[in-house]
């Protein structure tokens, strides 16, 4: 295949035969017949491409020579594409590809014959054309054979490499023009039927084209090129609606680029002459559109470095001459400044010259300049004795140069002695300089400010959609105020301990304090003390380093102690006691009426959801509605949308993001419930259609799969709700979906989730974070303040502070609390016993596996070993399902399946009882090898996987009858069905996470199930599958802890893994 590969890519190019490999390894090509000729062979075939109909080709082929082979096709590229190249595979691995001997040796004979010349038979013709799209230029050779009437047929391609080949019987003069041809190819181009013209070798190429006579603009027929004399190039500035552009001036024809610039005039080309040097020639030509206000910056730099270049219309250069050099001193502050290290900021003082109004620097020793300077270009000659006089005056203020003879600072090793440095100059220096005749200005980048302070204040600010605030003590500096809480983090950094900071501010008159961003606060230190004192006691030092306080407003209560001290002027903290006063007269919650044209009555439970739902966007609050599955979070949530709708408050739509699985049922609940909303599905190809009418709808539903590249289109609106479905699917909050939700704008939040947290307290954060960021903190934070202690340390006090936090905001009602309006339920833990060969087969693996995992602790550590560890754990789960699940061959010989064994006993019976039986494996292979065991028991069923396109239709047949046993992957069907049709729900493998495990049973035992529910657990007895149980029960013990009162303790390792394979 080697030898046919370097075949394909030198008849068709590399690029085009790696697609057509592609093609022909998916096996798309089929040859059609084979068809020999004088000279070669023309292989028919057929090529599926992307459309419905194959598309049909030849390729033509030399047989001692198939690297020259070309293909002509019914696809858009007509001439040597991926098809033919796919062909072209196919072909040559054909054993009829290589000629029998009596084939050769005819075509060798034929061969023998004199070659067709150029002249009297064939006419080869060179077509020269300009694309549309770039100033390249390019040559397509075409030949017209000789027909028996005398006249000359219809062109055919050829190129480069055909005429420069010596086997396709070529003048020599034809082979030496496509040897022009080929080496005047652009570096990178592929081979094709267009030889593009580029350099030295372009030109010489198209010169000797032409000189030969049988070169045509554009095609056959077109007129013949000539050769003409030079002509000048000039440029000319043309103002549109993108700004201003630079266009060449040629009079008349097209410009095109071979070794420099030429033109196309008519039948004419030529090369053009400029002034302008070649590389900034190509450079101008290459220049975007300019903005207006950056015109001036442009033209000067045209003005310095190409001086033939024209100025735009209305630019004049004035000349300024004899003028006195006035000293200037700018203040500037930087980052960057030269020889001071990175990461450090430093004040600047920077030098100019001003003569007659035009601002001079003098880092050229040049005694002209020239310069743009409010829309005028200026030449300036210098007076450089002038301006070396007043530069030494400079030294004897202070100042030390930095080296370019512009900028100077002051010295200093500390920000602190900088700033004292720099105080005392502009207090002493400055009016010194002044008082000789110099200016001094600070620029608006010049940052170092010291302020003598002014009042003392407490501000509330709150956030944009007014659920949080941020508190700030100030002080007032020239009429602004300027927090003070980063002082107090500073200080409190120097000073470990607050009672000794206290002690030192006591003893001080006044304390230099960083303001941040090179300034500085000369502030009294007895009334900062007081301040200080009464937030340490308020706080801990970590709530401050931030260098605010930030406040919910569950949290707001807190700020009581403050909002009535002594000696602070308070602003903007209305809302807050306003909002203190109401949630302490707080009774409970308000009934709220359902909406009219709510087509159900709500349970008493979901009443209460509803008013809880109307009471967090009255307060202006966000929150998880935290209800099992089944206990009808949607409807809730409809009613919620269509109070917003018919009280007028929805000034916009809503958007629900869901899984791709439950979209369609959120459309189907809202017709069914709220036909009132005006409801929009963004789902499939042609979603984009409607992006333009969103704000058009009460309600839009889209899919957490679509919302990253949809994210634009949403980022237009401000949805009035924005409602997450399942809202777990954003528990990592550094995945790309979440992160596109996040930055989704709507006036309120809410997110419904039957397991908000599944594994562990970091997810209930992302949602949280979602909802209101910042309620919880940061990540980092958040894991340090209660993850940590909870999930590590078990600490009761922490989990209940966290309780305590989102209990406002997190409603949750379990089946049981409302079991009255749900039929019973009964779970079933059955114990299979292994035996036999399945028994030894288990053994056999777990011995080895232990051994290796061991040795591989041995080697990395526990840690770093997990990844064995699970692969060791999923073998022994493989075993306990069925042997057959392993890649192994010694578990291919093991029949026996202890728990197929049951299922084969057990569904005929339930079955001829009457009873709908849900299967779920997180298995795709173990629903194949239960569906084989079933169609041998002649059991109809239905199956639903991640590849299943129609779920509707496989879910109708299950709802309505037709089948009475739903094979179901955990993955695919644990979320989103609603299966009330069911009666029995079998867990043929247990799951790490009895979440999963629990939204698959809520299939079936959910609002609307009539019957009693049976939950059969399927687990191997003296397994590894029995400490899955055991691990579960942990996982309960974290999740219940979070939404109940419990004292349970939390703490899984990786010593816990290992000790499942014991």
């Amino acid at each position: 295949m080697r030898d046919n590969d370097a075949i394909v890519r030198q008849a068709f190019g590399a690029a085009t035969a790696a697609k057509g490999f592609d093609y022909y390894r998916q096996r798309r090509a089929t040859i059609l017949g084979v068809k020999a000729d004088q000279r070669e062979l023309r292989v028919d075939a057929q090529v599926r491409g992307r459309r419905y109909q194959p598309y049909q080709l030849s390729l033509f082929v030399e047989p001692d020579y198939p690297e020259g082979m070309y293909g002509e096709c019914s696809c858009p590229m007509a001439t040597d594409c991926k098809h033919c190249a796919a062909a072209a595979y196919l072909w040559l691995k054909r054993p009829e590809a290589q000629a029998d001997p009596e084939q050769l040796l005819k075509l060798w004979l034929q061969q023998l014959e004199p070659p067709i010349q150029n002249s009297p038979d064939e006419l080869v013709l060179y077509c020269f054309a300009l694309p549309n799209t770039s100033l390249g230029a390019h040559i397509r050779p075409v030949g017209q054979r000789r027909q028996a009437n005398g006249e000359f047929g219809p062109p055919r391609q050829l190129s480069a490499e055909m005429l420069a080949s010596p086997h396709n019987g070529f003048a020599a003069a034809e082979r030496e023009l496509g040897q022009l041809l080929l080496n005047a190819r652009a570096e990178g181009a592929e081979s094709g039927r267009e030889a593009p013209l580029a350099g030295k070798a372009g030109r010489l190429a198209l010169t000797e084209l032409i000189n030969s006579g049988n070169c045509r603009l554009d095609h056959p027929d077109g007129p013949a090129l000539q050769l003409s004399d030079s002509r000048e190039l000039g440029f000319r500035w043309h103002e549109g609606e993108r700004g201003w552009r630079l266009l060449p001036d040629l009079g008349s024809g097209r410009l095109f680029w071979l070794d420099g610039p030429w033109y196309l005039d008519a039948a004419s080309v030529g090369p053009l002459v400029s002034a302008i040097p070649q590389r900034q020639l190509g450079a101008l030509l290459a220049a975007p559109p300019i903005p207006a206000n950056r015109i001036d910056e442009v033209a000067l730099q045209l003005f310095e470095k190409i001086p033939a270049a024209p100025l735009p219309e209305g630019m004049e250069v004035k000349i300024i001459d004899e003028a006195e050099p006035q000293p200037y001193l700018t203040l500037r502050s930087d980052t960057t400044a030269q020889g001071q290290g990175p990461g450090r900021t430093v004040h600047l003082a920077e030098l100019a010259f001003v003569y007659d109004e035009v601002f001079v620097q003098p880092g050229a020793t040049s005694a002209e300049v020239r310069i743009a300077q409010d829309g005028d270009l200026y030449v300036v000659h210098r007076d450089l004795a002038a301006e070396a006089q007043w530069r030494e005056q400079l030294e004897p203020s202070g100042l030390q140069p930095l080296g370019d003879g512009i900028h100077f600072t002051l010295p200093g090793d500390s920000a602190q002695e900088r700033a004292s440095n720099w105080e005392h100059w502009l207090r002493e220096g400055v009016p010194a300089l002044e008082d000789q005749g110099w200016s001094v200005d600070p620029a608006s980048d010049f940052s170092l400010e010291i302020y003598t302070g002014g009042d003392w204040d407490a501000r509330v600010t709150a956030h944009e959609d007014n659920q949080w605030f941020d508190f700030s003590l100030g002080v007032d500096l020239d009429g602004q105020q300027v927090n003070l809480l980063p002082l107090i983090v500073t200080l409190l950094q120097q000073w470990p301990e607050p009672a000794t900071l206290l002690q030192h501010l006591s003893e001080q008159e006044h304390v230099l304090l960083p303001l941040g961003n090179e300034q500085w606060l000369r502030a009294p230190a007895q009334r900062l003390g007081g301040i200080v004192s009464t937030l340490i006691e308020l706080y801990e030092r970590e709530a401050l380093s931030d260098g605010k306080l930030e406040f919910s407003w569950y949290e707001s209560l807190h700020l009581d102690a403050l909002l009535n001290a002594e000696g602070l002027t308070w602003q903007g903290e209305t809302a807050i006691r306003q909002l203190a006063e109401g949630l302490r007269n707080f009774a409970g919650l308000d009934p709220v009426p359902v909406p009219d044209r709510f087509d159900a009555t709500l349970r008493p439970y979901q009443q209460q959801g509803l008013d809880w739902l109307q009471f967090l966007r009255s307060f202006g609050f966000h929150g998880i509605l935290a209800d099992d599955m089944g206990l009808g979070k949607t409807i809730q949530t409809l009613a919620h949308l269509l109070i917003e709708k018919q009280s007028g408050r929805a000034k916009g739509p809503s958007l629900v993001l869901a899984p791709t699985s439950v979209v369609g049922n959120w459309r189907r609940e809202a017709e069914r419930f709220a036909p009132d909303l005006k409801v929009l599905v963004l789902h499939g190809a042609d979603r984009r259609e409607d992006f333009a009418a969103i704000a058009d709808y009460d309600l839009v539903i889209s899919s957490y799969a679509l919302i990253r590249l949809d994210q634009d289109a949403h980022l237009n609106q401000t949805y009035h709700l924005l409602i997450l479905d399942e809202a777990q699917y954003i528990k990592n909050p550094r995945s790309k979906t979440a992160e596109a939700i996040f930055a989704l704008n709507a006036v309120h939040r809410l997110a419904l989730s039957g397991t908000p947290m599944e594994n562990h307290l970091a997810e209930l954060w992302s949602i949280f974070h979602f909802l209101m960021p910042g309620f919880l903190g940061s990540l980092s934070r958040f894991t340090r303040m209660f993850r940590t202690p909870i999930e590590k340390d078990g600490d009761k006090l922490r989990a209940e502070e966290l309780r305590r936090r989102i209990r406002p905001f997190l409603l949750r009602r379990t089946k049981l609390q409302v079991e009255r309006d749900l039929p019973a339920k009964t779970e079933i833990v059955q114990y299979v016993n292994l035996e036999g060969p399945q028994r030894d087969l288990y053994e056999t693996v777990r011995v080895a596996m232990d051994a290796r995992v061991k040795a591989e602790i041995g080697k990395k550590g526990l840690k770093r070993s997990q990844i064995m560890l699970l692969d060791a754990l999923l073998k022994l789960r493989q075993t306990c399902c069925d042997p057959r699940l392993l890649p192994m061959d010694s578990a291919k010989k093991v029949k026996a399946s202890a728990k197929m064994d049951f299922l084969s006993e057990q569904i005929p019976e339930m079955v001829e009882e009457g009873r709908r039986i849900l299967i779920f494996s997180q298995f795709v292979k173990m629903l194949d090898l239960i569906e084989a065991e079933l169609d041998r028991l002649e059991i109809p069923l239905v199956r639903l996987t991640g590849e299943t396109r129609d779920r509707d239709a496989v879910v109708a047949q299950f709802q309505t009858g037709t089948v009475p046993v739903f094979l179901i992957s955990l993955k695919a069907g644990g979320v989103g069905l609603n299966l009330t049709a069911a009666d029995t729900v079998i867990h043929y493998d247990p799951w790490w996470n009895p979440a999963a495990e629990n939204q698959a049973t809520d299939r079936a035992w959910r609002i609307g199930q009539d019957k009693p529910v049976f939950v059969y657990k399927l687990i191997g007895e003296n397994t590894v599958e029995e400490k899955i149980l055991a691990l579960q029960q942990k996982k309960l013990q974290l999740t219940s802890g979070m939404y109940t009162e419990s004292e349970g303790e939390f703490r899984i390792d990786a010593e816990e893994l290992l000790a499942l394979l014991s």
